[in-house]
């Protein structure tokens, strides 16, 4: 008997701890491609929402001319100007793939691959972000894009 309420006990857990995963992987998307969606609309403070405001935030890009940003306040005006020079909707056609997440307690990696249309013209990226979880809330501290080779 008291083996299987034992078993029980231990399935309950597991179901209740995949559950959350779950929950927290669809969040994680979810801000991850809200905030891609705001920058594309050309919205900064949109964008801006779903990062931590953290000063070990970092935002990487190797495209010639953008580089590295370190600390949320450079993020932000960075956003803000870029967005600023760029005030037409970015009207290519973004779709993310290829998901990989990894949650430890309130910190989360996540990877993908994000196929870009612009035109007949087709790339990609690869993107990788950390995030941490405050207050119930998921939030990017830190984002890496490439393109692909």
């Amino acid at each position: 008997m008291k083996t299987k309420l034992l078993s029980l006990v231990l399935l309950i857990i597991s179901a209740t701890g995949f559950a959350q995963t779950s929950a927290d992987e669809k969040a994680i998307k979810t801000v991850v491609e809200q905030e891609s969606e705001a920058f594309y609309q050309r919205k900064a403070d949109k964008a801006l929402s779903y990062w931590a405001k953290v000063p070990y935030a970092s935002h990487t890009y190797t495209e010639k001319g953008v580089g590295y940003l370190r600390g949320y306040d450079a993020i932000s005006k960075a956003m803000k100007n870029v967005l600023a020079k760029l005030p037409q909707v970015d009207k290519k056609a973004y779709k993310n793939h290829d998901y990989r997440i990894h949650i430890n307690g309130t910190s989360a990696w996540i990877t993908y691959v994000t196929d870009v249309m612009d035109g007949r013209q087709k790339s990609q990226t690869y993107a990788g972000r950390y995030l941490e979880k405050a207050n119930g809330a998921w939030k990017m501290v830190s984002v890496v894009n490439t393109s692909a080779p």
